[in-house]
């Protein structure tokens, strides 16, 4: 059983400089939140990243064949919940 917490302020993520065939070049600082609980074979992940100022990266998109991003598509998923527009008021919650 995992119980990890995690905090970083002002953390590099990537410092990459550009060459060719680079995926992904460029610099990121970060303030970073992560919580890792449950067993290994079946960690549950959920955390928060604020980009700091100055942040600049580039991910160069690679061909790919529809095979390989029907696997990857449902990989990371990213969630805001500053999101209002999905937020059903009290009041209504209770009409239905």
């Amino acid at each position: 059983m995992a119980d990890l917490h995690l905090r970083a302020n002002d953390f590099q993520l990537i410092n990459v400089p550009r060459n060719r065939g680079s995926m992904v070049f460029g610099q990121a600082n970060a303030n970073l939140t992560a919580d890792a609980t449950g067993p290994l074979d079946a960690l549950n992940i959920r955390g928060s990243a604020d980009l700091l100022s100055g942040t600049e990266v580039t991910y160069v998109m690679q061909e790919s064949t529809n095979s390989i991003e029907t696997q990857t598509q449902n990989l990371v998923t990213f969630t805001s919940f500053n999101d209002t527009t999905s937020i059903v008021p009290p009041r209504l919650t209770a009409m239905m």
